[in-house]
């Protein structure tokens, strides 16, 4: 059916869309807000994607960068 196509189409657009933000906008925002998209497309309430976007982008974060030492992308906000 042209509606999964559609919806593995937009997921593609949103991957790509992240990989180019995360630069600008680091790596929690760009985190943040495709989480939050892609989980609102599953079928989430659009506050409770948010909640498991941010959720999510600082888990990540946590791990990676403030436990394990690596480096993620600085936006604007210094994290």
């Amino acid at each position: 059916p042209l509606g999964r196509l559609a919806e593995i189409l937009a997921a593609v657009v949103v991957m790509v869309i992240y990989a180019e933000f995360l630069d600008v906008a680091g790596f929690v925002i760009a985190t943040t807000f495709a989480t939050a998209y892609l989980t609102w497309r599953l079928g989430t309430h659009p506050l409770w994607s948010f909640v498991v976007g941010v959720c999510t982008a600082v888990g990540i974060y946590v791990i990676f960068r403030l436990i394990l030492g690596l480096s993620l992308a600085q936006g604007p906000l210094g994290f």
